[in-house]
């Protein structure tokens, strides 16, 4: 491959990047930024860097509740960063996110190239930059992809996609049979898993490769795929150390049967949100099934067996092993009672996106190589279209991500029955001095979730403590400590506003 073709295409990917996602510069702290960063200890000082090796995520803040995360080199990175460019300083976390995205985009260029010059292209065809760069493109600008381009604490996706990618590329471009490659790639692969759990797919994935490649060769990579499953292994050992079990804790109580059940109504929801973006939101509101005979569930499980009869016939590597990834990273986080707030999110998407974009350049890439000027004007005339498409919708998005008040205002648009979204509009509001409207969304999420919603009756609390509605602010304040007689953070309120009312008394 001429350095044309790689140092070109990837201007191309990188300008795209900023083109679309340089605003989120601009754009501040949101969301739980809030606190996995900004309320943060452990990334202030070097001397914690002990505490994020060996404990979980739920540490560096324990007013939250218990957390199935460890996460410990992301937490580095960030100390890195306000190291860097300071807490005070959101623009430079926005820089770090856009900059992974475009090597990311760089990454999978390479990964695109490699499949198709070994599959499709040869030596004749004029064109072979262009649908490795289509792929780059479409993963790169995917709007599905605008909440881990524009949020701070998605640098999850952004950087464990980075490592995974570079592991994937060097043991499938010859390192299947180099040792010290594999060595190499897995080291690569042990580093992604400590920035996000999903990484885990990735041996997985790359016996998939081998498999779809040469299957006659398995069995002789046998120990290749030994010394990636032991450092799997290594790393559940570390984490399960760390977090205190293999899942601390349910998020969502689901029987056997319910967890399976809604497996299918996950699929399609992520199924449609890769193939048609739109309403995308910080938030879904999920209703669980009941039964197969939910039209969610039966559409899932026709994909699921859609997916299976492709991989089964479909005989175009590329397009083969495409499906399989696409498929793959999903896989662990269809596992709803270990999730948390809401049973789906954009970010997981961010993965699987890599292999609907390799799809997709299969698709033009077979169009194209049929002689004739037609089919190229079409194919890049479509492809034009489609990346606008994406352009456009991820620039208006990023707007949305501005601060936490316009993030929650367009969740409370599309999810008016989550008490979570009420709840987080109702803080985003009291931030910007509106009491009144912070009063209702808290009283709303109050009425949506009673049994959770002992922070909201302290915000009340404080809100009505704040406006010298001493009784007001000692019923909501009581309410909360009735649901967590823990509550030190309410039981301080409660003593501030009776000492207050009895003062002006």
């Amino acid at each position: 491959m001429k350095r044309s073709d790689t140092i070109v295409p990837a201007l191309v990917i990188v300008l795209a990047a900023f083109a679309v996602y340089g605003q989120t510069l601009r754009n501040g702290f949101v969301y739980d930024d809030n606190h996995i960063i900004l309320a943060n200890e452990w990334i202030r000082e070097a001397a914690r860097i002990p505490d994020i090796l060996t404990s979980s995520t739920v540490f560096a803040d324990p007013a939250r509740s218990a957390s199935n995360t460890y996460r410990p080199l992301l937490f580095i990175v960030f100390m890195a960063e306000n190291f860097v460019f300071g807490l005070g300083s959101p623009w430079g976390f926005h820089l770090v996110n856009v900059s992974l995205l475009a090597l990311n985009g760089c990454l999978l260029y390479g990964i695109a190239s490699m499949l198709f010059a070994k599959y499709d292209a040869g030596r004749g065809f004029r064109y072979r930059s262009l649908p490795p760069l289509l792929a780059a493109l479409v993963f790169t600008l995917h709007t599905i992809n605008s909440e881990v381009a524009n949020w701070a604490s998605a640098q999850a996706e952004l950087l464990f996609t980075a490592l995974f990618l570079a592991a994937f590329r060097l043991y499938a471009r010859g390192g299947r049979d180099s040792l010290k490659k594999v060595g190499v790639s897995a080291l690569l692969y042990f580093l992604a898993l400590l920035v996000k759990e999903t990484a885990i797919i990735l041996p997985a994935l790359l016996f998939a490769s081998d498999l779809v490649d040469d299957g006659g060769k398995v069995f002789k990579r046998a120990f290749n795929y030994a010394i990636f499953f032991g450092t799997a292994v290594l790393y559940m050992v570390i984490r399960t150390y760390a977090v205190g079990a293999l899942v601390h804790e349910k998020k969502i109580a689901f029987s056997a049967y319910e967890a399976f059940i809604n497996i299918f109504p996950l699929i399609t929801h992520y199924l449609s949100k890769l193939v048609y973006p739109s309403g995308l939101s910080i938030i879904y509101e999920f209703y669980p099934a009941r039964s197969f005979g939910d039209q969610r569930v039966m559409a899932g499980m026709a994909a699921t067996a859609a997916f299976f009869i492709a991989v089964a016939f479909i005989r175009h590597r590329p397009v083969r092993l495409a499906l399989i990834w696409t498929a793959l990273p999903i896989l662990p986080v269809l596992y709803i009672p270990a999730l948390s707030t809401s049973a789906a999110a954009d970010r997981y998407l961010y993965l699987p996106t890599a292999g609907f974009a390799i799809i997709a350049a299969s698709v033009a890439l077979a169009v194209i190589k049929r002689p004739g000027a037609i089919r190229l004007i079409a194919v890049s005339a479509c492809s034009l279209a489609l990346l606008s498409s994406y352009a456009v919708a991820s620039f208006k998005r990023s707007a949305v991500w501005r601060e936490d008040y316009t993030l929650w205002a367009d969740a409370l648009e599309k999810s008016p029955r989550s008490a979570h979204v009420h709840y987080n509009f109702a803080w985003s509001s009291r931030t910007k001095g509106d009491a009144r409207s912070a009063i209702e969304h808290y009283r709303e999420a109050i009425r949506l979730s009673p049994n959770g919603a002992a922070d909201a009756h302290y915000n009340l609390g404080l809100i009505y403590t704040d406006l010298y509605m001493f009784d007001e602010a000692d019923s909501e304040l009581s309410a909360a400590l009735s649901l967590n007689p823990d509550f030190a953070l309410a039981t301080e309120a409660l003593a501030r506003a009776r000492a207050l009312k009895a003062m002006e008394e």
